[in-house]
């Protein structure tokens, strides 16, 4: 129901009953699974021992090659799972928990059990609420024809951010902090929010420094409960936390050091003075303004992507209107042929698809191709016109590669483009395989050069 409200439409659910049972892998069952465009994992130590669960894992794995920085994969988490136990590309993803340290003892509480109240603020609720957007911004994302996938980015070559572990009360706002960060290209360190020891102040800054190597961004969320103190001290995890980032940030030039504290904590009404003393520097706004603060920072931080070699490497958005859709299989299949990866996006959103979120996709595709080559062929002169203002807003005069294939029919108004940015090609007579590669390298060797 929560999924269905958040989508706007009824999502196409199919749970494995038969795997909870243990039962064989099917020929269906794994169709199913291949044919699903999200999975979601309910971890727990039964699903992690069970042989045919993780085949059922492999297999999506296998038909559902990672999108740039985003998994087809949700994980549930009911209780604390050791990281390195999942399967490799699970370990950096973030759960959703539904489970949380208990304030003294730090054992874990199972959220909403044995079963949950009705109040919307009971932090079971929330969190079904926060999986639901999840799903529903996944399955809302329009698919794209992807050629051939991009290579991997190079290990470790992803920017650091790091996220102080946060107090319980906290929590949902560090899920919701690092996810965005996650999809923007970011590794969030640590990778859960319950990751440090809490066992002595040691091992505690032992952790932190490891963590905060490399970090280009500072960030905690504070709350108004002290939390408890470390075994042989008088420091807190906030308070520990706040110390390790301050030395951090004084010791290297130009590093930011952000935190947020939510607009109702009272100063006054904090009896902790070194809690007092780190909320007092906070800035104090609505969590939602405070993200959109940190990720315009990151942004900024972020370096740009090195320039790929001319005709070599190019990841290629291949735009192409709706009357000419056989052209763009026919065009991006030749320039797979020739080495380039292309990605080929819906000229519209499919049925139930929000059309908000539709153009902000496409728009994301654009921004991260190497060159953008739009086909015209049948489609009207208008539609073309449309995706070249479309990318010059996107990308900028300055840093635009961007071409057109004029295709047939011979026989067609003129494009009304009159600009030195605009490459173009005349195939009207025919798609001639060289001409369209030549096209392509020195669209790229202008670019890059």
């Amino acid at each position: 129901m929560a999924l269905g409200r958040a989508l706007g439409r009824d999502a196409d659910i199919w749970m494995d009953y038969a795997l909870v049972a243990n039962a064989q892998v099917t020929p269906t069952l794994i169709d199913t699974v291949r044919s699903s465009r999200a999975l979601l994992l309910v971890l727990s130590p039964s699903y992690q021992n069970s042989e045919w669960c993780q085949r059922e894992l492999a297999n999506f794995l296998d038909n559902n090659p990672p999108g740039g920085d985003r998994e087809a994969v949700f994980v549930v988490e009911q209780y604390p799972v050791d990281r390195l136990s999942l399967h490799p590309r699970l370990q950096e993803l973030t759960p959703v928990q539904f489970w949380v340290p208990d304030a003294n003892t730090r054992t874990p509480e199972l959220l909403g059990w044995p079963v949950p109240n009705q109040d919307e603020h009971n932090p079971y609720w929330e969190k079904v609420n926060y999986l639901a957007n999840l799903l529903a911004n996944h399955l809302r994302a329009p698919l794209v024809k992807v050629l051939q996938r991009p290579p991997a980015a190079a290990a470790g070559a992803s920017p650091v951010v790091w996220v102080a572990g946060p107090a319980p009360r906290m929590a949902g706002y560090w899920d919701q902090l690092t996810e965005s960060m996650r999809l923007r290209g970011w590794t969030v360190r640590p990778v859960s929010r319950d990751g440090y020891p809490q066992d002595g102040v040691a091992a505690l800054r032992e952790a932190l420094d490891r963590d905060m190597d490399g970090a280009r961004l500072l960030v905690q969320l504070l709350g108004d409960e002290p939390g408890a103190r470390l075994p042989g001290s008088d420091a807190t995890l906030a308070t520990v936390q706040h110390a390790a980032a301050k030395a951090l940030q004084q010791s290297c030039s130009g590093m930011k050091y952000l935190r947020w504290r939510p607009p109702e904590i009272d100063l006054e009404q904090v009896e902790d003075p070194d809690l007092r003393e780190i909320l007092f520097g906070a800035t104090r706004c609505g969590f939602e303004q405070f993200r959109q603060q940190v990720l315009e920072a990151l942004d900024h931080l972020k370096p740009p992507p090195p320039p790929a070699p001319a005709g070599d490497g190019m990841t290629i958005c291949l735009a192409a209107g709706e009357k000419d859709q056989a052209l763009c299989d026919e065009v991006g299949a030749l320039l797979v042929e020739r080495g380039w990866d292309v990605v080929s996006p819906s000229p519209v959103p499919e049925s139930g698809e929000n059309p908000q979120t539709f153009r902000e996709t496409v728009d994301e595709i654009i921004r991260n191709s190497d060159a953008v080559v739009v086909l015209y062929g049948r489609e009207s002169h208008l539609w073309i016109e449309a995706q070249y203002a479309r990318t010059v807003r996107l990308l900028g005069r300055q840093n635009l590669a961007l071409g057109v294939i004029e295709a047939p029919p011979g026989e067609k108004p003129p494009l009304k483009i009159a600009s030195r940015n605009l490459q173009t090609l005349d195939c009207r007579g025919g798609i001639e395989r060289d001409a369209v590669a030549g096209f392509i390298a020195r669209l790229g060797a202008e670019h890059h050069g």
